[in-house]
């Protein structure tokens, strides 16, 4: 196959490429605009951006916790070298910065619009892929956790882009190259983030019933194997370290908050969803999906496609795994983008089942008003009253960056628990502590420079309740900037 020419005839109508260009522009601008400030950098975020700079120097993941030392493990990573690496060269090249940083997960963002796109026209055709399309570019949470450099979105991007070369190989040919290149866009989303762990299980699911067409090729399925054992020899290589046990590994995965009373944990989520409108509209999202699937079996209006399989699975597995940890929306928010993706065309088979009824028209023209409804009212939410919304007139990063600029790099500094400061640092010239759970505390040494009063400043959170021993007889409080508070020493 002409893989150039078959791209380039992928979008062939003038009116497709307008509202595909439109859509993309729109994801462009919002996901550029306030770059640096919308929404702000936090600790999660920080500790990727960390470990991609580190990843660079050192070729493993690992975090800085003196000026001469770095250390690592394998637990405190969930975020992998898909993301990491291209952050690396990011900041390699255009410098070690924030915007260096998100101006890769900008890109993210566009891809991942685009990949819908396709893969929904390859399902369902254009008009539905318009639809989804819209759904996703709307979602406020898409901008929250895509513009963050956090690991979901990219995990999202490479498990659409493994589906859509999965379903060329199962409608159009069966090339070896391609199925190297879907073996390696399966291993890519596997370990861009733990929590897509769970997709082989969706795609064996999904292979199971696609069997005649997938494994008639067997050399083909070697390579498909070959190349994701690459990629999975490649996290071994730059996340996996020695001195960690594979049980401590599975016991972080099982139990990552380290919290003691999972069954509390599980029923403050059941909670949510039922009293909290993020979690409420999920479910929604997926008892919709479920119920067409079914209205569909009912009508025998085809079979479900391999991608519509993995896309049900990994949102149920997801969905269950949810309630072990403590119960933040990003959590979820990857089988919640793919629901909302599937909600056109659960709708365009819900209108089917009306097909011959005098209702037909009215169930169509129904089905389209809550999209539009859910465009608008999303639209609203990620202009006025969104997590990103929130901070278009903020200034705190660029409060940051201004103060740290003006320190000097022979200047010894101490972050406790605010590893996204490391960012606006010039150089390496600083100790760390982070206090990440109950099980797992990074730079303990770190704790004694400052009990010796090496560091010449410190640096936390305002009103951190996680000082070291002794840490306020060694410094006095300097200054105040954004929501940080800095210590200068005793007698400077």
């Amino acid at each position: 196959m002409d893989y150039a020419n078959g791209f380039c005839n992928i979008i062939k109508s003038k009116s497709e490429i307008i509202k595909l260009g439109l859509i993309l522009c729109i994801v462009l601008f919002i996901g550029s605009y306030k770059l640096t400030e919308s929404p702000r950098t936090w600790f999660d975020e920080g500790f990727i951006i960390q470990s991609a700079h580190n990843f660079y120097e050192t070729g493993k993941l690992a975090i800085r916790i003196s000026p001469k030392e770095v250390v690592g493990s394998t637990v405190w990573f969930s975020t992998g070298y898909p993301i990491v690496a291209p952050i690396a060269l990011s900041m390699a090249v255009f410098g070690h910065s924030l915007v260096a940083a998100r101006a890769v997960m900008v890109m993210v963002l566009i891809c991942f619009v685009l990949i819908c796109y396709l893969l929904a026209k390859e399902l369902w055709g254009p008009s539905v892929a318009f639809l989804s399309s819209v759904l996703v570019a709307t979602f406020p949470p898409l901008y929250g956790n895509g513009k963050n450099v956090l690991g979901e979105l990219p995990g999202l991007l490479f498990l659409f882009l493994f589906l859509y070369l999965s379903e060329q190989l199962i409608r159009k040919e069966q090339s070896n190259v391609l199925y190297v290149i879907t073996g390696c866009t399966l291993g890519l989303c596997v370990f861009t983030k733990s929590i897509f762990f769970t997709v082989p299980v969706a795609a064996l699911v999904g292979a199971y019933f696609y069997r005649k067409e997938i494994f008639t090729n067997k050399r083909g399925l070697a390579l498909f194997l070959l190349s994701f054992c690459i990629m999975a020899f490649l996290w071994v290589f730059t996340q996996v370290y020695s001195t960690d046990s594979f049980r401590s590994a599975l016991t972080d995965l099982a139990n990552p908050y380290a919290a003691e009373s999972i069954w509390s944990i599980v029923l403050l989520n059941v909670k949510r969803f039922f009293t909290e409108l993020t979690p409420i509209y999920f479910l929604l999202l997926m008892i919709g999906w479920f119920f067409a699937s079914i209205i569909r079996k009912h009508r025998q209006i085809g079979q479900l496609s391999f991608s519509e399989i993995v896309f049900s699975v990994f949102a149920i597995l997801t969905f269950l795994a949810y309630f072990r940890i403590v119960g933040w929306y990003r959590y979820f928010f990857p089988a919640h983008v793919v629901m909302l993706f599937l909600l056109p065309a659960a709708l365009s088979y819900l209108s089917s089942g009306w097909k011959e009824t005098k209702y037909v028209g009215l169930v169509g023209r129904g089905c389209l008003a809550i999209v539009f409804i859910l465009v608008s009212i999303q639209s609203y939410q990620l202009l006025f009253r969104s997590f990103v919304a929130g901070y278009y007139q903020s200034h705190d990063t660029e409060i940051v960056s201004s103060y740290f600029s003006r320190i000097p790099p022979e200047k010894s500094i101490f972050i406790l628990n605010a590893p996204e400061l490391a960012t606006f640092i010039k150089g390496e010239n600083y100790y760390q502590y982070i206090d990440m759970t109950e099980t797992i505390k990074i730079g303990s040494s770190a704790l004694d420079a400052v009990k010796k009063g090496i560091p010449d400043l410190c640096i936390t959170y305002a009103g951190s309740d996680k000082l070291p021993l002794n840490f306020l007889n060694n410094y006095k409080q300097k200054d105040i900037v954004g929501r940080y508070i800095v210590y200068d020493k005793v007698g400077i």
